[in-house]
């Protein structure tokens, strides 16, 4: 069986609750996997053409209109590929789940000027902020796997903000 990547099982999820345009799928992608996997869409539309060419899943209008105009369906075979993945017995480790360009901009901020630093700094705090805000609202009123899925994004909004305020002024 194909072994899927994150990404396209979190495509597969999505198309499991129906069919959906390239627009569609990459709204919803942000709205449900948010701050835990972060689906670009030049790599969501070179997922979709594997996911495709395996016969995971099949797009309505092959070869006409513009990609995001194209419908989107999950086939036979991308459900049981899909349930065999969710199956997973947790052993493996995704290091791709947890990339944080804002952590690996503070790595190499000795290239940026002392305010550059400064705004990125402000930035990130802002952002950070705004997550951990939405991720406080979402744990009152989540529950089950869901709620779980909303501690995890609060607790990550909180551990960035408290790399950010280690860092000197």
């Amino acid at each position: 069986m194909y072994s899927l990547n994150a990404t396209q099982a979190a495509l597969l999820c999505l198309l499991r609750d129906g069919t959906r345009n390239g627009h569609q799928l990459h709204a919803a992608a942000n709205e449900r996997f948010g701050a835990f996997l972060t689906v670009h869409r030049s790599h969501m539309y070179r997922e979709l053409g594997n996911l495709a060419a395996e016969g995971l899943i099949w797009p309505a209008g092959k070869g006409e209109g513009i990609r995001f105009s194209r419908d989107y369906t999950i086939t036979t075979t991308g459900t049981k590929c899909l349930r065999a993945w969710l199956r997973g017995d947790g052993t493996e480790f995704d290091y791709g789940s947890f990339r944080s360009p804002t952590m690996l901009r503070l790595v190499h901020a000795g290239a940026l000027t002392s305010t550059q630093r400064q705004m990125l700094v402000a930035g990130a705090q802002e952002r950070y902020g705004a997550e951990e805000a939405a991720a406080k609202a979402a744990v009152k009123t989540a529950r089950g796997y869901a709620k779980a899925v909303a501690q995890f994004e609060l607790d990550v909004a909180r551990a960035a903000l408290q790399a950010l305020n280690r860092i000197p002024a």
